[in-house]
């Protein structure tokens, strides 16, 4: 009996570790994301914030991970005016607002080719709960470079476990900007 436990555990565990990992990122591979330096993020009154739905507590938790985050990977903040880049962010919670997101931030999905054809139905499914952070071109305004994780973010995780997820999701997803 303890010997179909333990293959059943090892079944269960190899099962765990074959699955797509908790996030994925994709971008235009006609941009050239090498001359980038600096960023922005919209103003907090900008037509952008009424494409998300999130309280004041989580925006500051997502924008201080994505300043602590963008600073140690060299890059400058700069007003939105005069910055390469703007750095944008969503939570998903309802189909209907991830769609009115992508609409406003000009998220064109057969323009971010995935690597491995694969992976696109992972890709596409953002789940509840589903950080995203897109990288918009200032000349175009289209997002070059979308970035999505899980946080996994429990109903009683204190704002410090919120905080670190965010933060940990952040730094994974700023990795994978092509340089």
């Amino acid at each position: 009996m303890n010997q179909k436990l333990v293959w059943v555990l090892l079944l269960l565990l190899l099962a765990g570790c074959s699955g797509k990992p908790p996030y994925q990122a994709k971008h235009a591979h006609n941009f050239n994301f090498s001359g980038l330096s600096s960023y922005s993020l919209y103003n907090r009154n900008s037509d952008f914030t009424e494409y998300q739905n999130m309280s004041d507590t989580t925006r500051n938790s997502i924008e201080i991970a994505i300043e602590k985050v963008f600073d140690r990977q060299g890059w400058t903040f700069k007003a939105p005016d005069s910055a390469d880049i703007i750095v944008t962010y969503h939570i998903v919670n309802l189909q209907s607002e991830l769609n009115l997101y992508n609409r406003g931030v000009k998220f064109c999905r057969p323009c971010l080719p995935v690597k491995h054809p694969q992976d696109q139905p992972y890709f596409s499914a953002a789940l509840p709960g589903t950080l995203i952070l897109d990288l918009i071109d200032v000349n175009s305004n289209r997002t070059m470079w979308r970035g999505m994780s899980r946080l996994k973010i429990n109903d009683h995780d204190h704002s410090i476990d919120v905080h670190e997820k965010v933060e940990r999701a952040v730094t994974t997803l700023v990795g994978t900007i092509p340089r």
